[in-house]
């Protein structure tokens, strides 16, 4: 399902009341939430909004359309902004007659108990974290990848590998410009015992890039840790160009509404001594809900630190960005926050929402040139520090055909929030109603 749809609102809640991860499913039909989805061969989805702010208003079109045969899932969603937006929603300047578009997601997937195949442009989510992973957050643009996941016993082995936004590279001399062409490749194993309250997940990625580079079949080799090949000597080009990290996380359940989690990532580890510092990342969260007197309410709090040179490298293009938004953390690199966010239903159709961050943002985006060595002594985050104190509190009323919304956020507006830097951002109040209609049909 899209984020954007407020089914995806709906299945978080779900998710830290039961702690279920099948509600994340692309055509999920909870029975306890408002705008579900009929149980038809294909259905498509219509999302219009209009968002009145103290700025440009932020308007937009997002439709959805979803076709199942047997363990087959076609997926193809379009959205259509503001072109003033389109960047930020987007990660694509295209703009004609004053809106922006981009194919958000296009993808193939075949499912059965035993395996999962998926072929197409779609959001890549690995980590605990519902709010915004380190590993892969998935608020960044969508990529085209290809992915299969098997489930073997308790375990399930996944494979991943993709093409990211290309970059170009001056020639000395000369007007021309090289093509770097960038990939992604990664797997993990994820463990849970049946009726286990464990999960645990250990696993690697990289970005390789390079001129006229391609995809690289050792990269798909499930055995074999990626930083085994420049110890065998198997990179095509300079090493500089391959950029991997090493991650770990898991969850434990205290009981079906309430648990903890973690997740870490190695991007650099020092084993000499030297004056380079390491380049690591963590992240732990507590998350849940609980029925107070009749109503629902659900929470999520983590904490988060990510050092000054993570996801940065000094290869063509190998840091951790995607169309310029960051893979990762939503906020990148040199920076450590505390966020929570808080939901409570007085009624049925009504929502009062908060979310607050407290971010301290260091000098250092994965634009920066890499320059580590020399820094391990220097302060984290590096200076000039900015301090941010990100707040957003809103009523919704649900309705048959839509949702009213009204409240105040100082969050930038849509993936500007994830960039790499961001400044102080002004607050404003907002009003918003969106329109929420869609329909099924049987194939046969």
């Amino acid at each position: 399902m899209s984020t954007d749809d407020p089914l995806y609102l709906f299945a978080k809640h779900q998710f830290r009341m039961t702690h279920n991860p099948a509600v994340f499913s692309a055509n999920s039909d909870s029975d306890s939430c408002l705008y579900q989805i009929s149980e038809k061969d294909a259905y498509i989805r219509f999302l219009p909004q209009l968002k009145s702010t103290s700025g440009i208003p932020d308007n937009q079109i997002r439709i959805w359309s979803a076709s199942r045969w047997q363990g087959l899932l076609l997926y193809i969603e379009q959205p259509i902004v503001n072109s003033a937006y389109g960047v930020e929603h987007l990660g694509a300047n295209y703009e004609r007659a004053g809106m922006s578009t981009r194919i958000a997601q296009a993808y193939l997937r075949y499912q059965n108990d035993l395996m999962e195949v998926r072929y197409g442009r779609a959001p890549v989510r690995w980590g605990q974290s519902v709010q915004s992973s380190i590993i892969q957050s998935g608020y960044f643009p969508a990529y085209d990848h290809i992915s299969a996941r098997f489930t073997i016993s308790a375990f399930k082995l996944e494979l991943l590998s993709g093409q990211l936004s290309s970059e170009y590279l001056s020639i000395p001399d000369t007007n021309n410009d090289n093509k770097i062409k960038r990939y992604i490749a990664g797997h993990r194993i994820t463990w849970h015992p049946n009726d286990s309250k464990w999960t645990f997940e250990i696993g690697d990625q990289i970005i390789y890039t390079g001129v006229n580079r391609s995809l690289e079949l050792f990269y798909l080799n499930p055995a074999i840790p990626y930083f085994f090949t420049a110890l065998e000597g198997d990179e095509t080009t300079n090493p500089d160009n391959d950029n991997s990290i090493i991650f770990l996380n898991g969850r434990y359940l205290f009981k079906p509404n309430l648990s903890t989690y973690f997740e870490f990532i190695l991007d650099d580890y020092q084993v000499d001594k030297n004056t380079t510092p390491h380049a690591l990342g963590y992240k732990v969260g507590l998350d849940g809900g609980r029925v107070f007197r009749g109503h629902e309410l659900s929470f999520e709090l983590e904490y988060t630190s990510i050092d000054s040179w993570t996801y940065i490298h000094h290869g063509q293009f190998t840091s951790w960005q995607n169309r310029g938004y960051p893979i990762g953390y939503k906020y990148g690199s040199d920076c450590r926050s505390i966020a929570g966010q808080l939901d409570f239903w007085p009624k049925d159709d009504w929502r009062l929402h908060a979310q607050y961050t407290y971010l301290e943002k260091g000098s250092n985006n994965l634009n920066t040139t890499w320059a580590s060595p020399g820094t391990k002594d220097t302060h984290f985050p590096s200076t000039l520090v900015t301090c941010h104190s990100l707040l957003v509190t809103s009523f919704q009323w649900f309705l048959k055909y839509g949702i009213l919304e009204v409240g105040y956020s100082n969050y930038p507006i849509g993936n500007a929030e994830i960039d790499g830097v961001i400044d102080k951002p002004k607050g404003s109040l907002f009003f918003k109603a969106q329109l929420v209609w869609g329909f099924g049909y049987n194939l046969n």
